[in-house]
């Protein structure tokens, strides 16, 4: 006995017939029949007489109707209460710095028009934290710049930029036309923290390209490292997001370094595990539509 007999039932009560029945339901005219039969096998009643050719509710089959409209109800309610609590439910969700500052904003925008009612409760890490948080299913979805080397998570690409150079334009290489990797061994260079998902790619060309650099200086706040290289006390790399943030700077310039690829995919993840609710999902789908390239 399932939902589809007790809908069937019900339809051919309302209407009076079966073969109206099945074409409210759109269910060919014999299986709405032998759904009746196997409702009535099943507890050994009959739903109906047949006078005139017309279909009489039997007491037993009086009794059906009700219960089964009550069922039918309680169901509906159900699902009623279930897509309520998606709708006002709390997403947490954990971003990375430079997505937080120049994606987010427009995805929840976008989000909030038609989910008013759900609270965002926000978490901005370094990629790697975020990534334990998702695996202790401490937050639900996570956007990070850097995939990470983590059994258990999905990951899924949204959005490409690339890392650019940026420097004053008091320094030398502010002149130069085809910078390469190798022309930035005599600068100081000041990063993001050593867990940073831009600092471990950096590092790791630097050490992969066998390029010495004289000084590195460490910063949590990309703005701080900003600030310095106004100065012209040493260079940068950074997002190429923050370069459309700087157009207007009058002591930066902003250089692509032209013998390497700096070209990076920022990844939506979530624990395999991860029941995506209809809220999530679209926040997922508003990510990918936004920014997919």
């Amino acid at each position: 006995m399932t939902l589809r007999h007790l809908n069937i039932f019900i339809s051919v009560c309302e209407n009076k017939s079966t073969v109206a029945a099945a074409e409210k339901l759109h269910i060919a005219q014999p299986s709405i029949s032998f759904a009746i039969k196997e409702i009535e096998s099943h507890y050994g009643i009959k739903l109906f007489d047949r006078i005139s050719r017309k279909l009489i509710l039997t007491e037993e089959g009086k009794v059906f109707l009700y219960q089964a409209r009550e069922i039918i109800n309680k169901v509906n309610q159900l699902e009623s209460s279930l897509k309520d609590c998606d709708l006002t439910k709390k997403i947490k969700l954990g971003c990375s710095t430079t997505i937080a500052i120049f994606l987010l904003p427009e995805i929840l925008k976008r989000f909030e028009t038609s989910n008013s009612k759900v609270k965002i409760e926000l978490i901005v890490r370094d990629s790697n934290t975020l990534a334990d948080l998702v695996l202790k299913n401490d937050i639900d979805i996570a956007l990070i710049e850097t995939p990470v080397n983590k059994k258990d998570i999905i990951y899924t690409s949204f959005y490409c930029d690339s890392l650019l150079l940026f420097l004053s334009k008091d320094n030398p290489l502010s002149n130069k036309n085809n910078i390469k990797l190798l022309d930035i061994e005599n600068n100081t260079l000041i990063l993001r923290e050593k867990h940073s998902a831009v600092r471990k790619l950096i590092d790791s060309i630097l050490i992969a390209n066998n390029i010495k650099i004289d000084e590195v200086w460490d910063s949590t706040s990309t703005q701080a490292i900003i600030s310095l290289v106004e100065q012209n006390l040493g260079i940068t790399i950074l997002p190429s997001l923050w370069a459309n943030n700087l157009k207007n700077n009058t002591y930066l310039i902003a250089k692509e370094i032209e013998d390497i690829s700096l070209k990076r995919a920022y990844m939506i993840i979530h624990h395999k595990n991860k029941y995506i609710s209809p809220t999530l999902k679209e926040l997922i789908d508003i990510c990918k539509a936004n920014y997919s390239q």
